[in-house]
């Protein structure tokens, strides 16, 4: 909670595991007062995403945008290179 209470508001919680798909898996919620933030931890804290639960929830001011895009990045151990 003392995070909600240094960022503007609204704020994203962002469940921290090593898996993709996240946000379509229900680990990114949106939230404007402390009800808000405690349901979406609760949630969050309780939804295993690919095979794993979180160890932590980021929490990060709310930034408006139009659009979202996704970047990843892997490492080809092979290649020794990162793949974008």
């Amino acid at each position: 909670m003392a995070a909600f209470r240094r960022l503007p508001h609204p704020v994203v919680l962002k469940s921290q595991v090593l898996a993709g798909g996240r946000g379509k898996a229900g680990g990114i919620l949106a939230a404007s007062n402390e009800e808000q933030v405690t349901e979406a931890f609760r949630k969050i804290m309780n939804l295993e995403i690919g095979g794993e639960r979180p160890s932590s929830v980021l929490v990060e001011a709310s930034v408006p945008h139009q659009a979202e895009m996704y970047l990843s990045i892997t490492l080809d151990r092979g290649a020794r290179a990162f793949v974008v």
